[in-house]
């Protein structure tokens, strides 16, 4: 009779981390997907401008500076989210939850990095982020491998096209 209680808590505990995994998943992405749109809807704003080489300096450096400072103000933001997901628990015998956790939260630090650099340079726009995107892949296999099929449509889609 211990061994079904244990084995049921441990059920309860492994659908309580795997509910808390794809909140943090939905809210980052979330976030992640608005500043995204403010970064590309500023940098829309102030291209004519921004590339055209009759652009005087000052105005120049005076649009860098708006793409940047939305840059900056979306990592805070995501810098809180990725805090919040790292808070939550998994046992260390739930290997595919801890596995993605690890993975997401690795993703959520090369994302906030590149915000940090963009916050710092608008030439990082142009820039591939191959390391971001590694972790973009692994995060994503990682959390489709701990759900269960059944989810598995819904959850590919948190992570976009």
């Amino acid at each position: 009779m211990l061994l079904v209680g244990a084995f049921g808590l441990d059920r309860w505990q492994e659908r309580r981390e795997l509910g808390a995994l794809l909140r943090c998943v939905t809210s980052a992405q979330a976030d992640i997907v608005y500043s995204e749109g403010k970064i590309l809807a500023t940098v829309h704003y102030t291209s004519p401008q921004l590339t055209r080489e009759s652009t005087p300096p000052a105005v120049r450096s005076s649009l860098q500076e708006l793409v940047k400072a939305t840059a900056r103000a979306a990592g805070p933001v995501l810098r809180t989210r990725r805090a919040e997901c790292a808070r939550e628990t998994v046992v260390p015998w739930h290997d595919a939850q801890q596995n993605a956790r690890t993975s997401y939260l690795a993703y959520l630090d090369a994302r906030v990095a590149y915000l940090d650099a963009l916050g710092a340079d608008v030439g990082e726009l142009f820039e591939s982020q191959p390391a971001m995107d590694r972790r973009l892949v692994a995060a994503r296999a990682a959390v489709l491998a701990a759900v269960p099929a059944s989810r598995t449509g819904r959850t590919r889609a948190l992570f976009g096209p």
